[in-house]
């Protein structure tokens, strides 16, 4: 089994360096980057599991790009800002964990072992048919795009996430509890 990659957007180098350090010795890949942008150059040459994002960047803040991957790469903020408010703006960004500075490298490695074994599991229970079409509409859950007659139709995630659970419980009456339900599991 390959090791999973792990990218870390902190721009505190010395401890990026030393995240990674512990999570190489622990079995997994791990590179860091100081920014958004060096984010972005990398992810375009590479591929990860899993996103740790600081939340006080140069440049382009965490919750922005938190924003910006949120449903497309599972990641935990590991942040100076710990304070409740802070925390819950995170988890409704969409963080799938949310660790406070100072931390314990274990307990960060505990949580990233977590989110993996989760995203196994949704990849494993994901229904192999991801394109779904509606009338003039076709919804590509694999891609998270949705066009009609062949356009591209710019959606959120909680839209996404809605036709998602409405396509694959077709002719069925949804509650709002259910729908609810449904469409936080993109």
């Amino acid at each position: 089994m390959n090791p999973q990659a792990i990218l870390i957007v902190d721009d505190d180098q010395e401890l990026g360096f030393m995240v990674c350090d512990y999570l190489r010795q622990n079995g997994l890949l791990a590179a860091t980057v100081p920014n958004g942008a060096a984010m972005d150059a990398w992810l375009v040459q590479n591929k990860v599991e899993l996103l740790i994002l600081d939340l006080m960047l140069p440049g382009e803040d965490g919750l922005s790009i938190a924003r910006r991957i949120s449903g497309k790469l599972p990641f935990i903020v590991l942040s100076a800002r710990g304070d409740e408010t802070d925390r819950i703006v995170g988890l409704e960004l969409g963080a799938d964990d949310y660790l406070s500075k100072p931390f314990n490298p274990r307990e960060l490695l505990a949580r990233i072992r977590a989110v993996l074994r989760r995203q196994a599991r949704q990849v494993d229970a994901t229904p192999t048919t991801t394109l779904h079409s509606f009338g003039p509409f076709r919804l590509d859950l694999g891609s998270h795009t949705l066009t009609r007659n062949g356009k591209a139709i710019e959606i959120t995630t909680a839209e996404l996430s809605l036709l998602k659970a409405l396509v694959e419980h077709p002719n069925r009456v949804l509650s709002r509890d259910m729908l609810a339900s449904l469409a936080t599991e993109l």
